[in-house]
């Protein structure tokens, strides 16, 4: 499967890039280099209508800690081909980016590329607390004792759905009397019950109103990770979250709540609560009538591909897992000259106290410390070009996993989001269709 969307990536890749009036690649097509070689970044310039025949284009060169390592200028005059070189000198990935300065408007006419250079030796900036395992466990079992479940299921006035599934809101309690939040669809036809569970935790932002689309013959379990009940819809939702990011940038000084508490302590931080409430939610679906506890799966990425690597760390219910762009990876990836995964939990603290504790609490809810305890398949899928989840800190997680049953897929030409064609091919592994 891996052999076959890689070829299909960069189709999409060379095939949109060849209409477009400025195009940067790679000498070699995989975008695959060792240390020690050169990787040669291609610019073509091609003028249509939106660029002058003549003008100047701008080249830079980025390397993993996303920091400036070559800038050069060309004038062109008609079709043009320039040849930018870069050493890899290091495990990571480098970004091209070209830009038509002279013939077109600033920044409208622009491509970029990257590339790896054995991303399977990249590793963690900063070592594995020795008390990690012992930390998690403790917590996951306190919060057993000392809170109760408290599940609750409601019927959910879905404003958009099947009419093959019914909906539920669905809560739990979690520790400082808050709870955790989500939707749960299940098959009106209860008759092949037990069924397949996915679930899934989204991107960051407001949260979903919806599950984000079913599957036949499956359940879905969708967890928030905001302290407010799922709305009805998108406004009310962005409404309750605006409030939420307001009160914690007046309590702890940071724009957003992935930020808000690691300053003070890891019980503190945001997520602390909210993975522990949603580990619990997993151990409740699990154990329902209507689930095949031995059929439930993760899928998601970003925010939510951070939340694999929890949930599948914390938790044995799971069978397989795929956690895409994935976010809260190598915290303290600056240390070794590049640069963290969203949020950047270090740097964005506001206070020199605030950033001190945040380097030592940090290391608790990133991703590469959860993944030696996952056990169980996983894809993945890193973008060339992210600059939001850098791709270096998406392998470094990769490559902690405690599992050998694993396959990363090379997001070439890819940003952030995940290229479209690959959400069937994602969804169809893990539900085990492929």
């Amino acid at each position: 499967m891996k052999k076959d969307l890689l070829m299909l990536a960069a189709a999409l890749a060379a095939g949109s890039a060849a209409h477009a009036a400025i195009v940067a690649t790679a000498d070699r097509t995989d975008a695959r280099y060792k240390v020690g070689e050169t990787a040669n970044f291609v610019v073509t310039v091609t003028p249509d209508k939106e660029t002058a025949p003549t003008g100047v284009v701008s080249v830079v060169v980025y390397d993993s800690g996303e920091k400036l390592a070559k800038k050069e200028t060309f004038a062109y005059s008609g079709e043009a081909t320039f040849k930018v070189p870069a050493k890899m000198d290091r495990p990571g990935f480098w970004r091209c980016g070209a830009d038509v300065k002279v013939g077109a408007k600033p920044g409208k006419v622009r491509s970029a590329w990257g590339v790896a250079c054995e991303p399977e030796k990249i590793r963690a900036a900063a070592p594995r607390p020795a008390d990690f395992d012992a930390y998690w466990d403790g917590e996951v079992a306190r919060l057993a004792r000392e809170v109760p479940l408290d599940a609750k299921m409601t019927p959910r006035k879905q404003p958009k759905g099947s009419d093959k599934f019914d909906y539920y809101d669905v809560s739990f309690a979690t520790f400082g009397g808050k709870r955790v939040y989500g939707i749960l669809s299940i098959p009106k036809d209860r008759s092949k019950a037990p069924f397949q569970v996915r679930v899934r935790v989204p991107g960051a932002g407001a949260g979903w109103t919806s599950t984000g689309g079913e599957i036949e013959g499956t359940v879905a379990l969708l967890m928030n990770v905001h302290p407010f009940p799922t709305q009805l819809t998108k406004e009310d939702q962005k409404r309750l979250y605006d409030e939420e990011n307001a009160a914690f940038k007046a309590k702890y000084g940071v724009k957003t709540y992935a930020k808000a508490g690691i300053s003070v302590s890891r019980e503190e931080y945001f997520f602390h609560d909210v993975i522990l409430g949603i580990n619990r939610s997993v151990d409740w679906v699990a154990q329902q009538p209507f689930a095949n506890p031995k059929d439930i799966v993760y899928c998601h990425g970003s925010q939510g591909g951070a939340f694999g690597y929890f949930l599948l760390g914390l938790n044995r219910n799971f069978r397989r897992g795929v956690m895409y762009v994935t976010a809260m990876c190598d915290h303290l990836a600056a240390d070794d000259g590049r640069k963290p995964g969203w949020p950047d939990l270090i740097a964005s603290q506001t206070t020199e106290e605030g950033r001190a504790n945040a380097r030592r609490f940090a290391p608790y809810f990133d991703a590469v410390n959860f993944a030696p305890r996952i056990k169980v398949p996983v894809l993945s899928v890193a973008g060339f070009i992210d600059q939001t989840c850098h791709p270096a800190t998406v392998w470094a997680a990769y490559n902690a996993l405690g599992t050998k049953d694993k396959m990363m897929i090379d997001g070439l030409g890819m940003r952030h989001p995940l290229h479209k064609h690959l959400y069937k091919e994602l969804t169809d592994w893990v539900t085990g269709t492929r």
